[in-house]
């Protein structure tokens, strides 16, 4: 069996940036949450209910990319 080539700086491997999607997919429904608080005067539940839709959507995010396929350019 021939050895994988390595990856090369134009073909990042998947997930290269997981940790930046993830904080600001959290930082994004935390300030949402924050948002609603504000507005609706309900301090901390939309915070919590922000974070928490923003933990998630991250999760689904980084699990997409790592289970995408990669495009095969010829």
């Amino acid at each position: 069996m021939p050895p994988k080539p390595a990856p090369q700086p134009d073909n990042p491997p998947p997930g290269a940036g997981a940790g930046g999607l993830f904080l600001a997919c959290v930082l994004v429904g935390g300030a949402l949450g924050y948002g609603f608080d504000y507005i609706m005067n309900s301090l901390p539940w939309g915070s919590l209910a922000g974070l928490g839709l923003g933990f998630a959507a991250a999760l689904r995010e980084i699990w997409r990319a790592l289970n995408s396929k990669p495009s095969q350019e010829n």
